[in-house]
């Protein structure tokens, strides 16, 4: 099983930053066209409650990174889901390279959160669209992910995307690695 590297922007300016995201639809249920392009802020504090929330067509979203249920890979070689992950961790960040967790910029494991679900052919992994993953060679975020393009794996190698799909998953988790990466799933 293949695993797919992905890059932590280490832009948090302490553990508890947050971006939020508002988008707004032409319906009062979130449905329809979006009407507005999505408008993001950031800044200090935590996502608090927010959980794909949409109110009278206007859907708001915490800019996170992995659901829960995502796993990284220590060092002595056992899987660990995200949700467990503690800061002191060392977990894969490339092929036969392990980085120290340092801290988290979310760590909310009672929320929900909409996620990119990226499968390629030997590989599946679900991250926020914002997220920045190596996509033909250089950092991109998931949300421009496209069917055709190539993204790396842990083992340094690079694999076609089949698909690209939305997906929500419980958990908003953001782990930073003294690296800077980290692999997941």
């Amino acid at each position: 099983m293949f695993k797919l590297m992905i890059a932590i922007a280490a832009l948090a300016a302490c553990a508890n930053a947050a971006t939020v995201c508002t988008t707004v639809y032409a319906n009062a249920d979130c449905t329809g066209d979006i009407t507005t392009a999505k408008s993001c802020v950031s800044g200090s504090g935590g996502c608090g409650s927010v959980s794909d929330s949409c109110v009278l067509g206007f859907k708001i979203t915490c800019a996170a990174c992995f659901p829960g249920d995502a796993q990284v890979t220590l060092e002595n070689g056992q899987s660990k889901a995200m949700s467990q992950v503690t800061v002191g961790d060392r977990v894969q960040v490339a092929a036969n390279t392990f980085s120290d967790v340092y801290m988290f910029s979310h760590n909310i494991p009672k929320s929900k959160a909409e996620f990119v679900q990226i499968v390629t052919e030997q590989a599946t992994v679900r991250l926020t669209e914002e997220h920045y993953l190596y996509v033909n060679g250089a950092l991109a975020p998931a949300a421009s992910v496209k069917v055709g393009d190539k993204v790396t794996l842990a083992n340094g190698t690079s694999s076609t995307v089949t698909g690209v799909e939305t997906t929500t998953a419980a958990g908003i988790f953001n782990p930073h690695t003294l690296h800077g990466d980290i692999v997941v799933d």
